[in-house]
């Protein structure tokens, strides 16, 4: 049986048309623009855990998809969530966005449950992408700054529906969809929102509001962008700490 999220999520992704399976996009010709290997929206990610609400829900708003497959049966959240249950991140290797998402993943939840093993985070997560469609760059490049603007009006109500605890987004066009798009402005953002102690300046953590429920939001570089890397070395455990001591402190929200 679907939960309600499961509900609520395929009836907005089938209202506005950019669901994988009842795509209709107005934006698509735009978006396209003539591109032989474009392919159409990938779903969101959902672990099964995460859906449940067994941990505190972390979720990860990234780029765009980077490549994507032209059957849109392999990129429901369904299909996902299949190829998720054998996959072990493990078999990548250190810097691969899919491993360094897995591995901040981990961090933060283990401070909940701190038997939780690496291999095993992935049904305690979600990841989506603030650019549904994909370009099918080489080398999984960037896709063209259309799609992320045209995509961004639709993001905040599926970050709401996906009701995360703690939001992670992953380079400037995911940040910008909380700057933008969920507040008015990036001065509106800044002002409004808390910011937690991290012990390190540089390693910022704030406490947004999502339709009415408080999020906490770390955003990171990218792991393909070079200062990623002193972000992990500075900040990760001042993240998971102060993570872990609101949450405990405040609670988080249920469904």
């Amino acid at each position: 049986m679907k939960s309600r999220m499961m509900k609520q999520l395929r009836s907005y992704f089938d209202s506005v048309g950019i669901s994988a399976n009842n795509f209709r996009c107005c934006n698509y010709e735009e978006c396209k623009a003539g591109n032989p290997n474009f392919v159409e929206a990938t779903e969101p990610y959902i672990g099964i855990e995460y859906e449940k609400n067994t941990l505190p829900r972390v979720l990860f708003l990234s780029l765009d998809p980077g490549s994507a497959d032209s059957d849109p049966n392999n990129r429901t959240t369904k299909a996902s969530r299949k190829w998720m249950a054998n996959f072990n991140p493990l078999s990548l290797r250190k810097g691969q966005h899919w491993y360094e998402t897995h591995e901040l993943a981990w961090k933060i939840l283990r401070k909940f449950l701190p038997d939780l093993q690496f291999r095993k985070v992935g049904p305690y997560f979600a990841h989506t992408n603030c650019a549904k469609c994909c370009e099918n760059n080489p080398n999984n490049s960037m896709a063209s700054n259309r799609l992320f603007e045209n995509c961004r009006q639709f993001i905040p109500r599926e970050i709401e529906i996906l009701s995360p605890d703690i939001l992670v987004t992953q380079g400037n066009s995911a940040k910008w969809v909380v700057e933008y798009e969920i507040y008015e402005n990036e001065q509106d953002c800044y002002n409004s929102a808390e910011q937690l102690e991290t012990g390190v300046d540089c390693c910022k953590v704030y406490i947004i509001i999502i339709g009415d429920k408080k999020v906490v939001w770390i955003h990171t570089y990218h792991p393909r962008h070079g200062r990623y890397w002193n972000q992990k070395r500075d900040c990760f455990e001042g993240w998971t700490d102060a993570v872990y001591e609101y949450l405990t402190y405040h609670g988080r929200g249920n469904d």
